[in-house]
Protein backbone atom coordinates (compact mmCIF):
# COMPACT_ATOMS: atom_id res chain seq x y z
CA UNK A 1 0.00 0.00 0.00
CA UNK A 2 0.99 3.72 -0.60
CA UNK A 3 3.02 5.32 2.60
CA UNK A 4 0.19 6.50 4.69
CA UNK A 5 -1.68 3.78 4.41
CA UNK A 6 -2.84 1.10 7.38
CA UNK A 7 0.58 -0.25 6.99
CA UNK A 8 0.18 -3.96 7.98
CA UNK A 9 1.72 -5.95 5.08
CA UNK A 10 -2.08 -7.08 4.09
CA UNK A 11 -3.73 -7.23 0.97
CA UNK A 12 -7.50 -6.27 1.22
CA UNK A 13 -9.63 -8.11 -1.26
CA UNK A 14 -13.45 -7.78 -1.13
CA UNK A 15 -14.17 -9.08 2.43
CA UNK A 16 -10.80 -10.97 3.05
CA UNK A 17 -7.60 -9.67 4.26
CA UNK A 18 -4.55 -11.99 3.38
CA UNK A 19 -1.13 -11.55 5.07
CA UNK A 20 2.12 -12.15 4.35
CA UNK A 21 2.02 -15.86 5.05
CA UNK A 22 -0.88 -16.60 2.91
CA UNK A 23 -3.83 -16.73 5.77
CA UNK A 24 -6.94 -15.61 4.98
CA UNK A 25 -8.99 -13.92 7.47
CA UNK A 26 -12.80 -12.86 6.29
CA UNK A 27 -14.94 -9.31 8.12
CA UNK A 28 -18.22 -11.07 8.98
CA UNK A 29 -20.31 -7.50 8.52
CA UNK A 30 -19.15 -7.45 5.01
CA UNK A 31 -19.70 -10.63 3.68
CA UNK A 32 -23.32 -10.04 2.14
CA UNK A 33 -21.89 -6.52 0.94
CA UNK A 34 -21.23 -5.92 -2.99
CA UNK A 35 -17.71 -4.13 -1.93
CA UNK A 36 -16.88 -1.66 -4.99
CA UNK A 37 -13.67 -0.02 -3.44
CA UNK A 38 -10.98 0.43 -0.62
CA UNK A 39 -10.06 3.50 0.42
CA UNK A 40 -7.46 5.77 2.78
CA UNK A 41 -9.06 6.60 6.07
CA UNK A 42 -9.13 10.65 6.62
CA UNK A 43 -8.31 10.68 10.29
CA UNK A 44 -6.80 7.42 11.14
CA UNK A 45 -4.88 6.30 8.08
CA UNK A 46 -2.24 4.16 10.18
CA UNK A 47 -5.38 1.56 11.73
CA UNK A 48 -8.30 2.15 9.17
CA UNK A 49 -9.77 2.06 5.75
CA UNK A 50 -12.79 2.79 4.24
CA UNK A 51 -14.89 -0.11 2.87
CA UNK A 52 -17.98 1.32 0.35
CA UNK A 53 -20.44 -1.12 -0.94
CA UNK A 54 -22.56 -1.13 -4.21
CA UNK A 55 -25.65 -0.45 -2.67
CA UNK A 56 -24.22 2.98 -0.81
CA UNK A 57 -22.89 1.39 2.51
CA UNK A 58 -19.80 2.91 3.95
CA UNK A 59 -17.83 1.13 6.60
CA UNK A 60 -14.35 1.53 8.90
CA UNK A 61 -12.42 -1.37 8.74
CA UNK A 62 -9.15 -2.16 11.03
CA UNK A 63 -7.49 -5.03 9.44
CA UNK A 64 -5.32 -5.72 12.61
CA UNK A 65 -8.50 -6.10 14.80
CA UNK A 66 -11.35 -6.98 11.78
CA UNK A 67 -13.03 -4.37 13.63
CA UNK A 68 -15.56 -3.28 11.25
CA UNK A 69 -18.55 -0.51 11.49
CA UNK A 70 -20.70 1.64 9.27
CA UNK A 71 -20.75 4.98 9.19
CA UNK A 72 -22.70 6.13 6.07
CA UNK A 73 -25.87 5.54 4.21
CA UNK A 74 -24.77 6.95 0.86
CA UNK A 75 -28.17 6.50 -0.11
CA UNK A 76 -29.32 9.29 2.57
CA UNK A 77 -26.76 11.10 2.51
CA UNK A 78 -26.89 11.86 -1.56
CA UNK A 79 -30.31 11.77 -1.97
CA UNK A 80 -30.48 8.70 -4.33
CA UNK A 81 -33.46 6.69 -4.90
CA UNK A 82 -32.28 3.64 -2.46
CA UNK A 83 -30.75 -0.01 -2.87
CA UNK A 84 -30.87 -1.79 -6.26
CA UNK A 85 -31.94 1.66 -7.80
CA UNK A 86 -28.25 3.20 -7.87
CA UNK A 87 -25.07 1.29 -7.50
CA UNK A 88 -21.77 3.23 -6.29
CA UNK A 89 -18.74 2.23 -8.43
CA UNK A 90 -15.42 3.86 -6.94
CA UNK A 91 -14.24 5.24 -4.06
CA UNK A 92 -10.38 7.33 -3.67
CA UNK A 93 -8.88 9.08 -0.86
CA UNK A 94 -6.69 12.12 -2.15
CA UNK A 95 -5.96 15.69 -1.31
CA UNK A 96 -7.93 15.85 1.88
CA UNK A 97 -11.21 14.33 0.71
CA UNK A 98 -13.03 11.17 0.18
CA UNK A 99 -14.64 11.00 -3.38
CA UNK A 100 -17.53 8.49 -3.88
CA UNK A 101 -19.25 8.26 -7.33
CA UNK A 102 -22.51 5.69 -8.70
CA UNK A 103 -23.05 5.09 -12.27
CA UNK A 104 -27.17 5.20 -12.55
CA UNK A 105 -28.35 6.16 -15.86
CA UNK A 106 -31.30 4.89 -17.90
CA UNK A 107 -33.73 6.39 -21.01
CA UNK A 108 -35.24 8.73 -17.55
CA UNK A 109 -32.08 10.48 -17.47
CA UNK A 110 -31.68 10.37 -20.88
CA UNK A 111 -34.47 12.25 -21.35
CA UNK A 112 -33.89 14.78 -18.60
CA UNK A 113 -36.60 14.03 -15.83
CA UNK A 114 -34.03 11.52 -13.61
CA UNK A 115 -30.44 12.48 -12.14
CA UNK A 116 -29.65 9.68 -10.10
CA UNK A 117 -25.82 9.26 -10.96
CA UNK A 118 -24.04 10.83 -8.36
CA UNK A 119 -20.39 12.18 -7.39
CA UNK A 120 -19.70 13.68 -4.21
CA UNK A 121 -16.75 14.19 -1.55
CA UNK A 122 -16.50 13.68 2.08
CA UNK A 123 -14.13 15.99 4.11
CA UNK A 124 -14.13 14.37 7.25
CA UNK A 125 -17.31 16.11 8.71
CA UNK A 126 -19.96 16.88 6.11
CA UNK A 127 -20.43 15.68 2.24
CA UNK A 128 -20.34 17.82 -0.34
CA UNK A 129 -22.62 16.56 -3.68
CA UNK A 130 -20.78 17.33 -7.01
CA UNK A 131 -22.16 16.30 -9.73
CA UNK A 132 -25.68 14.70 -10.49
CA UNK A 133 -24.39 12.39 -13.71
CA UNK A 134 -23.07 9.32 -14.01
CA UNK A 135 -19.73 8.60 -12.87
CA UNK A 136 -17.81 5.42 -12.60
CA UNK A 137 -13.83 5.71 -11.80
CA UNK A 138 -12.19 8.08 -9.30
CA UNK A 139 -8.06 8.01 -8.85
CA UNK A 140 -5.47 9.94 -8.32
CA UNK A 141 -1.43 9.58 -7.47
CA UNK A 142 -1.95 11.93 -4.21
CA UNK A 143 1.18 13.78 -3.66
CA UNK A 144 2.65 12.95 -6.95
CA UNK A 145 0.60 15.75 -9.19
CA UNK A 146 -1.78 16.59 -6.14
CA UNK A 147 -4.61 15.93 -8.77
CA UNK A 148 -7.87 13.81 -8.37
CA UNK A 149 -9.99 12.55 -12.06
CA UNK A 150 -13.48 10.69 -12.25
CA UNK A 151 -14.85 10.08 -15.44
CA UNK A 152 -18.40 10.21 -15.93
CA UNK A 153 -20.76 11.07 -19.06
CA UNK A 154 -23.93 12.69 -19.90
CA UNK A 155 -25.59 12.98 -23.17
CA UNK A 156 -23.38 15.10 -25.47
CA UNK A 157 -20.05 13.32 -24.12
CA UNK A 158 -17.45 10.96 -22.34
CA UNK A 159 -16.46 13.82 -19.13
CA UNK A 160 -13.41 13.84 -16.72
CA UNK A 161 -13.64 16.17 -13.78
CA UNK A 162 -10.63 17.16 -12.43
CA UNK A 163 -9.92 18.41 -8.73
CA UNK A 164 -6.42 20.46 -8.22
CA UNK A 165 -5.24 20.71 -4.87
CA UNK A 166 -3.85 24.07 -5.70
CA UNK A 167 -6.59 26.22 -5.70
CA UNK A 168 -8.87 23.35 -4.22
CA UNK A 169 -11.03 23.51 -7.50
CA UNK A 170 -12.84 21.03 -9.55
CA UNK A 171 -13.20 21.37 -13.35
CA UNK A 172 -14.98 19.60 -16.07
CA UNK A 173 -13.15 18.37 -19.30
CA UNK A 174 -15.44 16.99 -22.34
CA UNK A 175 -13.82 13.97 -24.11
CA UNK A 176 -15.66 12.22 -27.27
CA UNK A 177 -17.73 9.06 -26.74
CA UNK A 178 -15.80 6.34 -28.84
CA UNK A 179 -18.48 4.11 -28.52
CA UNK A 180 -22.15 4.73 -27.85
CA UNK A 181 -22.79 0.91 -26.76
CA UNK A 182 -20.73 2.42 -23.41
CA UNK A 183 -24.02 4.68 -22.84
CA UNK A 184 -25.72 1.50 -21.85
CA UNK A 185 -25.71 0.98 -17.78
CA UNK A 186 -24.72 -2.62 -17.87
CA UNK A 187 -21.67 -1.29 -20.29
CA UNK A 188 -20.60 1.05 -17.96
CA UNK A 189 -19.95 -1.28 -14.93
CA UNK A 190 -15.82 -0.82 -14.30
CA UNK A 191 -14.05 0.99 -16.95
CA UNK A 192 -11.04 2.31 -14.46
CA UNK A 193 -8.36 4.56 -13.93
CA UNK A 194 -4.82 2.97 -13.08
CA UNK A 195 -1.12 3.34 -12.06
CA UNK A 196 1.26 1.66 -14.32
CA UNK A 197 4.81 1.41 -14.77
CA UNK A 198 5.22 5.02 -15.70
CA UNK A 199 4.75 8.32 -14.01
CA UNK A 200 1.54 8.33 -16.03
CA UNK A 201 -2.44 6.78 -15.26
CA UNK A 202 -3.96 5.04 -17.81
CA UNK A 203 -7.62 5.71 -18.21
CA UNK A 204 -10.24 3.43 -19.87
CA UNK A 205 -13.20 5.70 -20.53
CA UNK A 206 -16.02 5.45 -22.72
CA UNK A 207 -14.67 2.91 -25.30
CA UNK A 208 -10.95 4.32 -25.65
CA UNK A 209 -7.81 4.15 -23.60
CA UNK A 210 -5.79 7.53 -22.51
CA UNK A 211 -2.40 8.04 -21.23
CA UNK A 212 -3.41 10.96 -18.40
CA UNK A 213 -0.51 12.63 -16.83
CA UNK A 214 -0.71 13.72 -13.22
CA UNK A 215 0.09 17.16 -13.31
CA UNK A 216 -1.74 20.20 -13.40
CA UNK A 217 -0.43 23.77 -14.73
CA UNK A 218 -1.94 26.87 -14.13
CA UNK A 219 -5.01 24.69 -12.45
CA UNK A 220 -5.49 22.72 -15.61
CA UNK A 221 -3.70 19.11 -16.90
CA UNK A 222 -2.69 18.58 -20.53
CA UNK A 223 -1.39 15.76 -22.02
CA UNK A 224 -4.39 13.55 -22.29
CA UNK A 225 -3.53 11.35 -25.10
CA UNK A 226 -5.80 8.85 -26.51
CA UNK A 227 -3.94 6.16 -27.37
CA UNK A 228 -7.02 3.31 -28.79
CA UNK A 229 -10.00 2.53 -29.09
CA UNK A 230 -12.04 -0.64 -28.00
CA UNK A 231 -15.55 -2.85 -27.79
CA UNK A 232 -15.02 -4.95 -24.71
CA UNK A 233 -16.20 -4.14 -21.32
CA UNK A 234 -12.96 -4.25 -19.24
CA UNK A 235 -13.58 -4.81 -15.55
CA UNK A 236 -10.04 -3.85 -14.66
CA UNK A 237 -6.32 -3.66 -15.89
CA UNK A 238 -2.97 -3.83 -14.26
CA UNK A 239 0.59 -3.94 -15.04
CA UNK A 240 2.53 -7.16 -13.80
CA UNK A 241 6.15 -8.03 -15.00
CA UNK A 242 5.80 -5.70 -17.86
CA UNK A 243 2.75 -6.71 -19.44
CA UNK A 244 -0.61 -5.43 -19.19
CA UNK A 245 -3.20 -7.47 -17.85
CA UNK A 246 -6.91 -6.99 -18.35
CA UNK A 247 -9.96 -8.50 -17.03
CA UNK A 248 -13.25 -8.87 -18.80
Amino acid sequence: MPTGWCTTSQLIIGPHVVDTAHNVRTVPELVDIRLCGTARHLNDPANLVYMLGMEGELFELNPRTLACRPIADLQKELGTEGEERVHFKDTFTACGRLVVCSNEYDEQDFLGKRAQGRLAEFDGKKWTLLETKPFVAIHSLGHFGNTIFATGRDRASALLKVFTQADGQWRTYRLPKASHTFDHKWATEWPRIRSIEHERLLMDHHGMFYELSPWAYGHRVWGIRPISTHLWVHSDFCTWKGLLVMGA
